[in-house]
């Protein structure tokens, strides 16, 4: 009887591990996640050979706050290590004029109501 308490923990055990990230523990979410998680789920489109969804903007755009110069400093510092390596300035270069023709990303005015988002490099 024993040996058979032990075997079924070990089986339990085993498929608690075997679903790691598959398990659905939204109970354990903030009603704040929770929300974002509704949004993202209620407006995931699929569009030709990809999933779209709206970003969670705030609602009331007055309120985000205009930080030009941090995102102008950290543009700046990005210029400074994407022109130490030629292949991987080439390469971010393409791909912001990929989304640029995409509608991923627009460009914008001066004086429009924009916050600046933090844009990195990344490579392998």
């Amino acid at each position: 009887m024993m040996k058979n308490v032990a075997v079924k923990t070990d089986l339990k055990l085993f498929w608690e591990l075997d679903s790691i990230g598959i398990n659905n523990e939204c109970e354990n979410l903030s009603l704040s996640d929770k929300k974002f998680i509704d949004n993202f789920e209620n407006n995931l489109t699929y569009r030709g050979n990809r999933y779209e969804t709206k970003l969670p903007w705030k609602s009331n755009p007055e309120e985000l706050d205009r930080n030009f110069e941090t995102a102008k400093r950290r543009f700046d510092n990005l210029k400074i290590k994407l022109n130490k390596n030629k292949d991987i300035c080439e390469e971010y270069k393409r791909i912001i004029d990929e989304q640029l023709k995409n509608g991923i990303v627009e460009e914008c005015s001066d004086n429009s109501l924009i916050a600046h988002l933090k844009v990195e490099a990344l490579s392998e």
